[in-house]
């Protein structure tokens, strides 16, 4: 029900968006009515009639910055702590939806062509709102249900490793899941888990319980000294500068990412990781430095 009332209110305000910027953009009845007296009545048009095209311009350009900086970013759950904050997060469709009520007021094009035009943003718009709960149903993964020695869920498909890593974080504090539980709850589908998408899984999963997650807001040193531990980290090898045998030893490809859960210090200092992909593995220090990707979520009391 959570995503059902997000993605009803966020569909009635990219059509509000939509529809108020057409009203906005709409051509004046008369030139002789809007112009003032002093200005030249061809400079009066011209400047009514870039205004939908700059728009549309300026919104679309908008929309791909806001895709590439913020799309599926935990940040968001910091200010946005719903478990729906992956659709409330959506602001590329508001930025899309500008763009539409724009597309549907261009200038010197048959009507044919505006309808058209805007319509089509409009389905993407719709379409970028939508997109995580459709994906998992158009791409569904199918998983099965192993355990490495009662703590460690074993992904068993190649894209359910954050999935994985949150019921693995889940039985840490002692609650139970099982991995195709948490693909449900996560959205995962057959490309992989949305980073807030984990986070939705483990809001639902922690819903009746003391406990609630939390996006970790902290250094790498902070991090490997204080906790907060057990915690499920986002992890990859960096595209750039990075020692190529992290790639070779476990066998991700740069820029790739990867969930695992970090469950503290072993008495010999080394790190105790929960890797859906490898069970249980100790990890150094510096390992963590190279690979972790500066995300996280942890669960903390109420």
């Amino acid at each position: 029900m959570d995503l059902v009332f997000a993605l009803t209110v966020m569909t009635l305000l990219c059509v509000s968006v939509m529809a108020w910027v057409a009203w906005r953009l709409r051509p004046p009845q008369t030139t002789a009515t809007k112009m003032n007296l002093d200005t030249p009545p061809e400079r009066t048009t011209a400047v009514v009639s870039r205004a939908p095209s700059i728009v549309l311009t300026a919104a679309v350009l908008a929309a791909l910055v806001i895709l590439y900086a913020t799309h599926d970013r935990l940040f968001w759950a910091r200010f946005l702590p719903f478990s729906a904050v992956i659709i409330w997060s959506e602001v590329t469709a508001v930025a899309l939806a500008v763009a539409s009520g724009a597309a549907f007021r261009l200038p010197n094009r048959p009507s044919w062509r505006r309808v058209i035009s805007g319509s089509l943003l409009a389905v993407l718009t719709l379409g970028t709102l939508y997109e995580p709960l459709v994906q998992r149903f158009l791409r569904p993964v199918m998983v099965t249900h192993h355990w490495e020695a009662e703590c460690v869920c074993m992904q068993t498909n190649a894209n359910t490793c954050s999935a994985a890593a949150g019921a693995t974080l889940l039985k840490a504090h002692g609650l139970d899941l099982s991995e195709a539980e948490m693909v449900k709850l996560c959205l995962t589908n057959s490309h992989g888990t949305p980073s807030l998408g984990l986070w939705r899984g483990l809001s639902i999963a922690t819903s009746s319980s003391h406990l609630k997650p939390k996006v970790i807001h902290t250094d790498i040193e902070s991090l490997l000294t204080q906790g907060p531990w057990p915690v499920a980290l986002v992890v990859g090898v960096p595209r750039f500068g990075a020692d190529s045998g992290y790639a070779k030893k476990y066998g991700w490809d740069p820029g790739y990412r990867h969930s695992i859960v970090l469950f503290g210090r072993c008495n010999d200092a080394w790190l105790g990781i929960g890797d859906p992909s490898a069970g249980y593995a100790r990890w150094s220090d510096d390992d963590l430095r190279v690979l972790w990707r500066g995300e996280g979520i942890a669960l903390v009391e109420r």
